[in-house]
């Protein structure tokens, strides 16, 4: 879904808040209640989406690499996958050993 990509987990949930709220006041504004029946569906299929996706989105970003920082002399640890100087011995963040 680009929409939870874009807006993240939480950007979701308040937007199925948004739609909710609009539609509970826009269908008792204009005595409509199959406005407010619909409306009310969309916004809470987004709350749930945005629920789900903030607790796995996590597990789908990737690892990221330091890449600002490095330098022409570093290495990448193939366990953390992290930038560090070329002469270690053992990785500083997840104590690999070369």
């Amino acid at each position: 879904m680009a929409l939870g990509r874009y807006l993240g987990g939480a950007g979701l949930t308040l937007l199925g808040f948004f739609i909710l709220f609009i539609g509970i006041f826009g269908g008792i504004l204009s005595n409509n209640n199959g406005v407010c029946i619909i409306t009310g569906i969309i916004g809470f299929i987004f709350i749930l989406t945005g629920r789900f996706y903030s607790k796995t989105a996590d597990r789908l970003v990737p690892q990221k690499i330091d890449i600002i920082s490095s330098r022409k002399s570093d290495r990448y640890c193939p366990k953390c996958g992290r930038s560090i100087p070329f002469d270690a011995i053992v990785c500083p963040y997840c104590e690999y050993k070369f």
